[in-house]
Order: C-alpha cells, then sequence, then structure tokens
C-alpha cells in the first residue's frame, strides 16, 4: 500500500515536470516564431499574409491577431522594451517629437 501511493507520487512528479517542460519550450518557440516574422514596418495584414511554412494560414492569423492584442503587449514600465505598436506608431510619423 505504501509502494503503490510512493509510485503515484513519482508518476505526478514525472507528469507536472514533463508538462511545465513543454509549455515552456512551447513558449520560448512561440515567441522566436514572431519575432522572425515580426516587421516593424509592415501593417498587421502584411504579417498575416506572410505565414510561415508549416503552419496553417488560419492558425498564423489567429496568432497574429493574439499577439497584437494590447494585453500581449509588453508594458513599458514593467520590462522597459517598446511593444510593436509603439514602434509601429512612431515609424508613421504620429509621434510629436518628430517634428523639427
Amino acid at each position: 500500500m505504501v509502494l503503490e501511493s510512493i509510485s503515484r507520487t513519482t508518476e505526478s512528479n514525472a507528469r507536472r515536470y514533463v508538462y511545465n517542460s513543454m509549455c515552456k519550450n512551447w513558449g520560448a518557440k512561440r515567441l522566436k516564431l514572431f519575432d522572425k516574422a515580426y516587421d516593424p514596418l509592415k501593417s498587421r495584414a502584411e504579417i498575416m499574409d506572410s505565414v510561415p511554412l508549416g503552419i496553417p494560414p488560419d492558425q498564423w492569423i489567429s496568432y497574429v491577431d493574439y499577439r497584437f492584442k494590447e494585453k500581449t503587449q509588453p508594458s513599458d514600465a514593467a520590462s522597459g522594451s517598446i511593444s510593436p505598436m509603439d514602434i509601429r506608431r512612431s515609424s508613421v510619423g504620429s509621434n510629436p517629437n518628430d517634428n523639427h
């Protein structure tokens, strides 16, 4: 009975480790995928049109929509980085400091 309990605990720990490892790896690959396809000079539609090989177009479009949502953009205060939307806004001349 005790051996059975230890076996279940070990198995659940192994499952949790594998699951967490898969999530961590997928998260890193997902960000690299978008970084590779993202160009601040391209519009959202242009990025959606350039579907990477091996990814179904409908999934790519959903993913690009997700990445352009405000809640998925890095916050300037927390990370100090600039979001894709900030880069896009400044590249089209909407920054008032560019009127020199």
